[in-house]
C-alpha cells in the first residue's frame, strides 16, 4: 500500500488590516484608524493584539508580538483586535506589519487629504488589506 503524499495547505490568511479616515468621537476631528483584527474568532473571551508601532522613514511599523486577554471582566466571543487613531499619516508612504517569527507584510500606501489607497506587495501572504469597515 502506497501512502499519498499530502499537498500542505496553504497559507491561511491571519488577519485583516483597515486603514481608513473617520472622525474621533471627543475631538471631533478627522483622524487615520488603523485597525488589525484576527480572521479567527474565539469563543470564550475577547482578546487585544499586543502591537508596538513606529513610524520611522515614512514607514508605519506594526510590530505583533501575540496576544492578551481583553480587560474587561465579561466573557464574550469575537476576534482579537488592535486598533490606533493617527491624527495624520500624510508624508507615510509604507506600512508592514511583523509577526514574531519575523514574517514580513509591507503595503504601500498614498495618504491625501481625501483618500487613502493601499497597494500590497508581493511579500507575506498572512495580512490582507480592506478599505472599509464594513469588510474588516
Amino acid at each position: 500500500m502506497t501512502k499519498s503524499k499530502q499537498k500542505p495547505l496553504p497559507i491561511p490568511v491571519e488577519y485583516r488590516l483597515l486603514v481608513t479616515y473617520r472622525i474621533n468621537e471627543q475631538t471631533k476631528k478627522r483622524v487615520v484608524l488603523v485597525a488589525l483584527r484576527t480572521v479567527e474568532e474565539f469563543s470564550n473571551f475577547r482578546y487585544e493584539i499586543v502591537v508596538q508601532d513606529s513610524i520611522r522613514d515614512s514607514v508605519l511599523l506594526l510590530d505583533v508580538h501575540g496576544l492578551r486577554v481583553s480587560q474587561k471582566t465579561l466573557p464574550s466571543a469575537g476576534p482579537a483586535i488592535f486598533r490606533k487613531e493617527y491624527p495624520d499619516l500624510l508624508g507615510v508612504s509604507r506600512i508592514v506589519v511583523s509577526k514574531l517569527d519575523r514574517e514580513l507584510k509591507s503595503f504601500a500606501i498614498t495618504v491625501s487629504k481625501n483618500d487613502i489607497a493601499v497597494v500590497p506587495a508581493e511579500t507575506g501572504k498572512y495580512v490582507e488589506f480592506v478599505a472599509r469597515e464594513e469588510e474588516w
